[in-house]
């Protein structure tokens, strides 16, 4: 994908850049070019596979939104994909929820670089910050974190009733989906339907969504290596 073809299928999503938000983008691209050389924050290096697998791809997210919400980024690494979203949703409030301490802080340059506002960035593990913001979001979403049973648990609690939490994966997921509708209904969400895309590439590319119904029990979300070993699943 080149920049011209990203500006093409970004305005094909429905979301056209201005010049202040390709800039912004074109910043983005920098600072994650000169960043990767000192910290490990992508595999992928080339101009068209970031275009397209990390930018083009965080988008696909915008046409479920709205912007008077706010929303929470479960891991979210080198900025995917809350730092695109926050591009194209100027007004919409957004956590960065990120545990490494180096990639935090290259989300807080990125920040201040590209001079978005209303975004934070949290250095914490979301079964702990989940302790003073539970139920609080009305989205939330986790780009390529974990499996799905294990991301249920860490994101519903974050999730006020009537809002939704936006898995995105790397491939057809209804396997996944299917061991984990149980331990979705226990966290108080309920399974709405997969959305899929194709990349430029052919690479194809999952949205699932995922209502929140009800509070999810207290005793949620459990420790980290608890929830790994002992997913809730069918």
């Amino acid at each position: 994908m080149t920049w011209n073809e990203f500006l093409i299928a970004t305005n094909e999503l429905g979301f056209p850049l201005s010049d202040t938000q390709i800039n912004q983008f074109h910043l983005y691209y920098d600072l994650l070019n000169e960043w990767n050389q000192k910290i490990n924050l992508t595999a992928l290096t080339s101009e068209s596979d970031i275009l397209e697998k990390h930018f083009y791809d965080s988008l696909l997210l915008a046409p479920f939104l709205k912007e008077n919400h706010n929303l929470l980024d479960i891991g979210s690494g080198a900025g995917f994909p809350g730092i695109p979203i926050k591009i194209v949703f100027p007004q919409l409030e957004i956590v960065l929820l990120e545990p490494t301490g180096k990639r935090a802080r290259f989300l807080e340059l990125v920040i201040a670089s590209l001079k978005l506002q209303k975004i934070q960035v949290i250095n914490e593990r979301a079964e702990n910050y989940v302790k003073q913001t539970r139920e609080t979001f009305f989205y939330v979403t986790a780009r390529a974190v974990a499996p799905l049973a294990v991301l249920n648990e860490l994101a519903l609690p974050f999730i006020a009733i009537g809002g939704t939490f936006f898995p995105m994966k790397a491939k057809d997921t209804e396997a996944e989906i299917a061991h984990s509708l149980s331990g979705i209904i226990r966290l108080g969400g309920k399974y709405k339907k997969i959305n899929s895309f194709l990349l430029p590439s052919n690479e194809m590319r999952t949205i699932i969504e995922i209502e929140k119904e009800k509070p999810t029990p207290k005793k949620y979300p459990r420790q980290f290596g608890e929830i790994k070993n002992h997913p809730l699943i069918s």
